[in-house]
C-alpha cells in the first residue's frame, strides 16, 4: 500500500512538471503559494530516489534549524532541485569508485533564502564552464543528455526574481548555488 502510495505521489509530481515545463515555454507566470523549502527539497531528495538506491551515494542535509518559509511556485523551485540534483548524481556515478556524496545546505538571509547543493563528481571541465547554462549544451553522449537542465533552472530562477551560480573544481565536484526572495 505505500508502494502504491508512492507511485501516485510520484505520478502527480511527473504531471505538474510536465505542465510546468510546458508552461515554461509557454511563458506562463508562476503560480505563487506559501511553502517550507526544507520540506520542498526532502521531496525533490524523494523524487530522485530510485536513481540513488543503487548508487554508493550519501545525501547529507544540513537544513536551517527553523523552517524556512517562502511565497513563490515550489513546481517551478521543485523543478530546480531536481534537475540540479539529477546532475549531481550523474556527476558522481560518471567519477566512480564508492563514496559519493551530495550536501544540500539551506540558509534564510535577510529576504532571500539561499540553497546550496554540492557534490563530489567530477566536477565541470574548465573548457565547459563558460558554456553549462547555455540551452542545449551537453557533455553528455546522444541519446543520454539533452542540455535543458541546467538552462531551465537558470531560467526558472529568473522568472521568481532568483539567481543560479555555481563554483566547480575539475575532479573534485561542484556546488551550484541557488538564490531567491522569500516572498
Amino acid at each position: 500500500e505505500k508502494a502504491v502510495q508512492q507511485i501516485a505521489e510520484q505520478t502527480r509530481r511527473c504531471r505538474s512538471i510536465t505542465h510546468q515545463l510546458l508552461g515554461f515555454v509557454r511563458q506562463a507566470a508562476p503560480q505563487k503559494t506559501e511553502f517550507d523549502v526544507n520540506r520542498l527539497l526532502n521531496a525533490a531528495v524523494d523524487f530522485v530516489g530510485p536513481e540513488l538506491k543503487y548508487a554508493p551515494i550519501e545525501v547529507v542535509r544540513h537544513f536551517s534549524k527553523e523552517p524556512i518559509t517562502m511565497t513563490s511556485d515550489p513546481t517551478m523551485m521543485e523543478q530546480v532541485f531536481v534537475n540540479l540534483l539529477t546532475n549531481a548524481i550523474h556527476a558522481i556515478n560518471e567519477k566512480g569508485g564508492d563514496h559519493g556524496k551530495i550536501e544540500i545546505k539551506t540558509l534564510r538571509a535577510d529576504s532571500e533564502v539561499e540553497i546550496s547543493i554540492t557534490d563530489n563528481g567530477t566536477g565541470i571541465a574548465k573548457e565547459n564552464q563558460d558554456k553549462v547554462l547555455n540551452l542545449f549544451f551537453t557533455t553528455k553522449p546522444p541519446g543520454k543528455g539533452t542540455g535543458l537542465g541546467l538552462s531551465i533552472c537558470q531560467n526558472i530562477l529568473k522568472t521568481l526574481n532568483g539567481s543560479l551560480s555555481f563554483h566547480t573544481e575539475p575532479g573534485v565536484g561542484t556546488t551550484f548555488t541557488v538564490h531567491v526572495p522569500l516572498s
